[in-house]
């Protein structure tokens, strides 16, 4: 016998499916994105104190609505009143993308350009404005470049005053394996300042009546007062392959942060232990 399905129950079929496919389509629907709070000059943070680290992501951070010089795609804002006049470092070392950094004077828009950089420190930027106690100054990071589309990142923007620039570079420990004939050296990196270093190590080794040499390049993203440690893996360029045993050792290291350039050299003997 067939069945008659009455209007009325087609309809609410009909609606209880709808409703169905409209709670679906707004649970797959993607989240939008949200702005960091500082994404305006207006709503800018406050660096209430120096020395002082901020750490920030700008990846959802959007472009200024006010069209101003050296701010570009993704930028955060911050606000900072000195206590004392004199000039202040500000620096983006240790973040993770090309990123502009800008000054600007005045409590309230238009506001003067004071400082602007890109690039002073490998991708990182760095500035120096002299400011007047009681001032208040903003402070914007955007990422590069003219036509806004950097994609941001992770941000660590430092303000200081003084600080001469030094590096120390040291090595610790090797192991290589008998097997592969690959070294690895571990040391450690120290600066006095806020720095990128680029660098490099170079070994020899007599094994038996041969001499096993390599060398290879190192990058320090952010080299602190703190000891940052550094690894890098070398392989023989001479055919002989390096063995668990006692080697020579040097090392070459370029601070740059952001406002001068200062470099250290080392040697020494390391022991290489059976490693993988």
């Amino acid at each position: 016998m067939a069945h008659t399905i009455s209007r009325p129950h087609v309809r609410a079929v009909a609606a209880t499916a709808a409703a169905l496919a409209a709670v679906a389509s707004v649970l797959a629907a993607p989240a939008l994105a949200v702005p960091p709070p500082n994404d305006t000059a207006p709503r800018a943070e406050e660096i209430a104190t120096v020395p002082a680290t901020i750490e920030a992501d700008t990846r959802e951070a959007t472009r200024d609505r006010v069209s101003r010089p050296c701010v570009f795609g993704h930028s955060v804002w911050y606000r900072y009143t000195p206590d004392e006049t004199g000039a202040l470092k500000l620096v983006t070392i240790g973040s993770n993308f090309d990123t502009v950094l800008a000054v600007y004077r005045g409590a309230t828009a238009p506001r003067t350009m004071l400082a602007c950089n890109d690039d002073a420190a490998d991708l990182t930027s760095a500035v120096r404005p002299e400011l007047v106690a009681g001032r208040q100054y903003w402070v914007a990071v955007s990422s590069c470049c003219g036509n806004g589309n950097g994609r941001g990142g992770d941000l660590t923007l430092r303000a200081y005053r003084g600080g001469v620039p030094g590096v120390q570079m040291t090595f610790g420990s090797a192991e290589t394996s008998t097997v592969s004939g690959r070294l690895r050296v571990r040391g450690t990196m120290t600066c006095n300042t806020p720095s990128v270093v680029f660098g490099s190590v170079s070994v020899s080794q007599r094994v038996g009546d041969r001499v096993a040499q390599g060398e290879r390049g190192l990058r320090v993203r952010e080299c602190l007062p703190e000891p940052t440690e550094w690894t890098v893996r070398i392989d023989s360029q001479t055919g002989a392959a390096f063995q668990p045993d006692s080697m020579a050792v040097g090392g070459f290291a370029a601070a740059f942060d952001g406002f001068g350039r200062v470099s250290d050299r080392v040697e020494g003997t390391l022991v290489a232990t059976e490693g993988p």
